[in-house]
């Protein structure tokens, strides 16, 4: 058939004939046709994809502009809600005359009481010196306290300028770090009887059904899988997940975090019966095209799993969005200071339904915030939210802080 004389369906809009007409004439494509261009079906599969596409990146741009909207008006927010007032520098293991110079930076005055925070050093396996300062009481008529939900990312603790503000320091030599060490040995014959009838539960986020229920029968748990959309922890780890693959497991009865100073994890009691979240249909948290992970192929499942490996779980390298293994680290080391700070039987974090903010880097910490019930020790409960910041020290360590409002 001749470029001149290519048939137009009238069954097709006029402007999509003339568009297609002219296209193949331009592109000398006519002669390869033996049917007009618009009933060929890989062009409707082609426009479909290129709509989708188009629609995915507009609600993209739309959902950023929506986020830079809202983090302009909440830093506006911040210089309304904080005229007048400054940050209080943080005095947590630092030096009396550190503090004093850091207070008069920010035009504020220190009144120093003496406290005893052995166990805070202890637990941050920390040495302390006399005149070391511990972390901000948060309890003082001058400071208060402003979340993300008020200020933004100018979140902390604040006071107006010029205002006298109680730091506690010590007033004795404290090693932490050895101590920490000594009560663990003093402690092992104790520290067997937590473990005794516990089994470590074993990691199953990513992982496929059938390796999870090999994993739980090596180590004498059972399994109850349900079906759960796991498409926002996959976006957040930037992984791709197929049908079967499982999340992160939500506390329940039967788990405990233990901890006898030289390891600690999540356990449960041998043969308790653990449900476990999973994943029904194949998603690409990498931002990719979402037909590439429907026709993937076990090759991808391999690649998946040896980027998995490589996982860096040094919560040293602070980012928006941690790593699998930097997530576990920084749920570990918070649940720890929170059943440290909170020992009561009762007191608990929602961390899984009660999330308000995962893991993300705030400055030079990691912060998460979530729902909390403590109870103190008359038993009455109270309905909370808490905030964690941790400072990393080291590639699975950090000094921790936990506040609630």
């Amino acid at each position: 058939m001749g470029q001149d004389n290519m048939p137009i369906d009238k069954n097709y809009p006029t402007y999509f004939q003339e568009l297609c007409y002219n296209l193949c004439i331009k592109l000398n494509w006519g002669v390869f046709m033996k049917k007009p261009f618009l009933q060929r079906k890989w062009v409707w599969v082609v426009g479909i994809l290129l709509i989708a596409i188009g629609t995915f990146e507009i609600r993209t741009q739309m959902n950023h502009a929506r986020i830079e909207k809202e983090r302009a008006e909440a830093t506006e927010n911040a210089n309304k809600v904080l005229k007048g007032k400054v940050e209080v520098p943080d005095p947590y293991f630092k030096s009396k005359d550190e503090v004093e110079k850091l207070f008069e930076q920010a035009g504020l005055k220190a009144d120093f009481v003496v406290t005893n925070f052995d166990e805070k050093a202890t637990s941050n396996k920390k040495d302390i010196k006399v005149g070391d300062c511990d972390q901000l009481d948060s309890e003082q008529p001058n400071v208060k306290y402003y979340d993300t939900d008020e200020v933004g990312d100018k979140y902390g603790f604040y006071a107006d300028k010029g205002a006298t503000i109680i730091v506690g320091y010590t007033d004795h030599d404290f090693n932490g770090s050895s101590k920490a060490d000594s009560s663990s040995s003093e402690s092992t014959t104790q520290s067997s009887n937590i473990f005794a009838g516990k089994v470590e539960i074993p990691e199953t986020q990513f992982k496929s059904k059938d390796q999870v229920k090999k994993d739980f029968e090596a180590v004498g748990l059972k399994t109850n899988f349900v079906v759960e959309n796991l498409d926002d922890m996959a976006t957040q780890n930037k992984v791709k997940i197929k049908a079967g693959d499982c999340g992160v497991i939500a506390d329940q009865p039967g788990m405990s975090f233990l901890d006898d100073g030289e390891k600690y994890g999540i356990y449960a009691d041998e043969g308790a019966t653990l449900t476990i979240p999973y994943s029904d249909h194949d998603f690409d948290g990498t931002g990719g095209n979402q037909t590439d992970t429907v026709e993937s192929t076990s090759s991808e499942t391999n690649t998946t799993e040896s980027s998995s490996a490589e996982d860096d779980g040094d919560i040293t390298k602070l980012s928006s969005e941690p790593t699998s293994k930097q997530q576990t680290t920084l749920r570990v080391l918070g649940k720890q200071a929170f059943e440290q700070q909170y020992p009561y039987k009762g007191s608990k974090m929602h961390s899984i339904m009660g999330i308000i903010q995962d893991w993300t880097q705030k400055g030079d910490v990691w912060f998460f915030k979530c729902e909390a019930t403590i109870v103190n020790e008359y038993g009455a409960e109270l309905e909370t939210v808490v905030e964690i910041t941790i400072e990393p020290t080291g590639p699975e360590s950090g000094n921790v802080t936990v506040l609630h409002y």
